[in-house]
């Protein structure tokens, strides 16, 4: 009798520790949905998608392509692409996978491949960043419109 108590024992604590395990699982799934929405909310706020349409627009003619990569979005193969860093701040840390961010490309060609990548996110401290071609700006709407004047300048070797 005492295995099967020991064993009904087990089964109560194991049921526990799992019921924590979940309720610890929601409650990052909720954390995770609210950084998420706060990055489409500053996305949105600075008119990223606007910005490069602009770009493209008048500086290009229409001729660039624009894409969008949200990394907790399934299904997106367009991460295997070049243009997409989607490269952990701390690359010592792996964890590459858990990267919140968005990432909107704008590319076309001219005398080569060219491209301004915009990337929003979040780092490891619930921290937002905002980044064009790789170089951290404030996340303000004239800051980003400075950087990606002085991104296609670059780009072109203007």
């Amino acid at each position: 009798m005492a295995w099967r108590d020991t064993l009904t024992n087990l089964r109560d604590e194991l049921a526990e520790a799992r019921a924590q395990r979940l309720r610890e699982a929601q409650e990052e799934d909720a954390e995770a949905e609210q950084l998420r929405a706060s990055l489409r909310e500053l996305a949105a706020s600075l008119e990223i998608a606007q910005l490069l349409a602009d770009v493209n627009a008048i500086l290009l003619q229409g001729n660039g392509a624009l894409e969008t990569f949200v990394s907790w979005e399934e299904g997106d193969d367009e991460a295997e692409e070049p243009g997409f860093n989607l490269v952990s701040l701390n690359d010592a840390d792996d964890e590459a996978d858990d990267v919140e961010e968005i990432c909107l490309t704008l590319s076309w060609e001219e005398d080569g491949e060219r491209a301004i990548e915009i990337e929003l996110g979040i780092e490891e401290e619930d921290t937002a960043y905002l980044m064009v071609n790789g170089v951290p700006i404030r996340q303000e709407r004239e800051a980003l419109e400075r950087a990606v004047v002085a991104a296609f300048r670059e780009e072109l070797e203007l």
